[in-house]
């Protein structure tokens, strides 16, 4: 084994230690907590790509949204690194969630993509892609939430619902000011005129709730080869793909409220009913701020007998 590889398991090791260092006041609370049961046959499934050291903020925020509304089926995406214990955790904190495996996942979605080399490629090389390629190839439901799991949820979610509820025809999600897209010619694709495609603006694709039949192959087919001939200097991302679907789609594209917020853009006016909080950039002291505030709640109403 050589130097990088060295390099990169200390750097691994390094980033979980933290991470969890970060995170372990959750944990305990969580256990305590009774488990919160999903739907077995909502009209709708939520979406997550979890790894091992994502477990307890991603049942924070799966948790945080099921409060206020459980009629919606629940699907985790193992990224690899979840091993059976995490499994049966989840199985048991979130009754009714269905698990794809990482092994599963890669059999079934890579002989779909044999036609299409250039999203093959792009699915080897960037996991996040599951949102694209993973997330409507299990789907059971046409409609899908897309939530990533540094996402809290503090009030109910009357948006979702009705979408979720209602034949609406919309594809909704949270707004971001500077979608952290590649950048091709050091040009943000998603938000410049000169791209051969077009993109929903401003998508942040932490929270997407959207359709399995806006994922056109073909299309990311086409959007991939471009990139791969082109992009310089940042390599194409899921969340870049999500805009390109949404707004090539039959449905009508827009931002949900700025009641749904992304970091940095956090405001307490109106109050929030969803924030996204981007903790692979390290942005830390709001999400560690909120997820205490969420998580007393959940104690409290467990106490009082409301949960």
């Amino acid at each position: 084994m050589g130097i990088d590889f060295h390099k990169t398991l200390r750097r691994r090791l390094g980033a979980d230690w933290f991470f969890r260092r970060r995170t372990r006041f959750l944990s305990d609370p969580l256990r305590r907590l009774a488990p919160l049961a999903c739907s077995s046959d909502g009209l709708a499934e939520i979406h997550s790509l979890v790894s091992h050291r994502h477990l307890e903020i991603y049942l924070l925020a799966i948790r945080s949204f099921l409060r206020f509304y459980d009629r919606v089926r629940v699907v985790v995406h193992d990224d690899g690194t979840m091993d059976e214990r995490d499994i049966r955790f989840l199985q048991d904190r979130v009754p009714n969630v269905r698990i794809v495996p990482k092994k599963d996942a890669d059999a079934i979605v890579e002989a779909s993509l044999r036609n299409h080399p250039s999203c093959l490629r792009f699915r080897r090389k960037q996991i996040l892609t599951a949102q694209v390629f993973d997330f409507p190839k299990f789907a059971a439901t046409k409609k899908i939430v897309s939530l990533d799991s540094d996402t809290l949820v503090f009030r109910p979610p009357a948006e979702i619902v009705r979408w979720i509820e209602s034949e609406t025809g919309e594809i909704l999600y949270a707004y971001e000011e500077n979608p952290r897209s590649p950048r091709i010619r050091k040009k943000n694709i998603t938000l410049d005129p000169g791209t051969p495609f077009r993109f929903a603006p401003h998508l942040c694709g932490g929270f997407v709730c959207t359709y399995t039949d806006t994922f056109d192959l073909d299309l990311i087919e086409r959007y991939c080869s471009y990139v791969l001939a082109n992009c310089h200097d940042r390599l194409y991302r899921a969340q870049t793909i999500a805009a390109l679907c949404a707004a090539n789609s039959p449905y009508r594209v827009q931002p949900l409220p700025l009641t749904y917020q992304n970091l940095p853009h956090f405001r307490a006016e109106p109050e929030p009913v969803l924030r996204h909080y981007f903790l692979s950039l390290s942005r830390w002291k709001p999400y560690l701020r909120d997820a205490r505030i969420v998580l007393a709640e959940m104690e409290k109403a467990a106490a009082t007998g409301d949960s």
